[in-house]
């Protein structure tokens, strides 16, 4: 390509006009929150049945052993 575009919206921007950095953005927001989420739902499932296991205990039977509490926890973390 001419004048050696450095990222995806430089190139959408060369072929396709203005549109093309929405439509990108708008992509690159999709595909991270879908990310985040799987991120946060493998997460956390792991550590409630990893504590809940250590503790003797079922994932969800009590507060330290439940996934929303390592949700809360992991997404705290990650803001």
């Amino acid at each position: 390509m001419p004048g050696q575009p450095n990222s995806l919206y430089e190139i959408g921007y060369a072929l396709l006009g203005r549109k093309a950095i929405f439509v990108n953005s708008f992509v690159n927001l999709v595909m991270s929150f879908g990310l985040m989420m799987i991120y946060l739902i493998v997460l956390s499932e792991t550590l409630a049945q990893d504590v809940g296991a250590f503790f003797g205990r079922q994932s969800g039977e009590t507060w330290y052993s439940s996934k929303p509490t390592y949700v809360l926890l992991i997404a705290s973390m990650l803001g």
